[in-house]
């Protein structure tokens, strides 16, 4: 037996090491077990799921029905725990939580950062670091990165949210599309919050009711990465690019050595060009064809294993 200790620990050991988290790998809430997504977006790491933690209670009536108890509480959507979940093939939604509860009744407005109901190291985005997302990817057209299977990796499912004023579960706050919703973690004022609303061809900042019942995405500290520097695991980084009246692109990025996958969608998702490049060490130039393409805005995505970075393209 003495023979076999020695390996054994050595393994357990390497075994430890090979298990030490990066951005963009999925992290384990330790208080209920459950995993979450991760990508790294520009500067910023950002689950790529809703929240889920909580337990389920139901919408009985309109308004704010989450009590400051000590238990973390969700919404599901219809009063179905299965929903949160994404047990027996349904759209895993996570919870709907009031802001109140998202934020874990802070009184007045909250000193940023909130980590309010994120695992440690993580929490609720600002309305800056919203912001900082949104412009990243395009603006008003984030959405087309944004939505699930779109070029960022940020995968917002369409949920639709728990509506305070008649306590039911609508689709959408302000139209017949189906949409989803996100909190801050910042107050407009005693009774009322913003959010982000996105769907699949909108996005908008709203301010609404605390008591309205909206998913949660929590981003991570800037701490938590060891260096102090949020961007200092990345390896790969998109400078900027050109694009000739022939729509002859040229595309200036710095990565490691390596393959590099190349997508070019349009603003509808549709794929326009997918392929493969070999990457040198430091910087790198490279030259697209899209003589062939429509005018218009294209978003180009350039990923190499997690990293993935986009930028929006316009086609004249």
């Amino acid at each position: 037996m003495r023979y076999l200790l020695l390996p054994l620990i050595l393994f357990l050991c390497a075994g430890a090491a090979q298990a030490q988290w990066k951005p963009g790998d999925p992290i384990v809430d330790t208080r209920d077990g459950q995993s979450y997504r991760t990508v790294v977006i520009g500067s910023q790491v950002w689950m790529a799921e809703n929240l889920n933690i909580g337990v389920s209670i139901p919408s009985t009536g309109a308004g704010a029905l989450m009590k400051d108890n000590g238990v973390i509480e969700k919404y599901c959507w219809g009063d179905d725990k299965g929903n949160c979940d994404g047990t027996g093939g349904v759209m895993k939604r996570g919870g709907f939580y009031e802001w109140q509860e998202a934020v874990q009744y802070w009184n007045g407005q909250p000193a940023l950062p909130v980590r309010g109901l994120c695992p440690e190291g993580w929490h609720l985005p600002s309305n800056a670091e919203w912001n900082t997302l949104l412009n990243y990817l395009g603006g008003a057209t984030a959405y087309t990165a944004m939505v699930a299977g779109g070029a960022s990796g940020f995968d917002a499912l369409l949920t639709g949210y728990r509506c305070t004023m008649s306590g039911s579960y609508r689709v959408s706050a302000m139209s017949a599309d189906t949409r989803t919703y996100f909190w801050t973690a910042e107050q407009t004022d005693a009774a009322n919050a913003p959010f982000v609303e996105v769907g699949q061809n909108s996005l908008q900042a709203i301010s609404f009711q605390k008591s309205v019942g909206l998913c949660v995405r929590c981003i991570l500290d800037a701490v938590t990465t060891g260096s102090g520097e949020i961007d200092a695991p990345l390896e790969l980084h998109l400078r900027s690019h050109t694009v000739s009246p022939q729509r002859e692109v040229t595309v200036y990025y710095q990565s490691d050595e390596g393959p590099v996958d190349i997508l070019v969608v349009d603003i509808l998702g549709r794929v326009l060009l997918r392929t493969t490049r070999e990457a040198v060490r430091g910087e790198n130039i490279l030259n697209i064809d899209l003589s062939g393409v429509a005018a218009g805005t294209c978003v180009f995505r350039i990923s190499r294993g997690r990293e993935v970075v986009t930028q929006l393209m316009q086609l004249n």
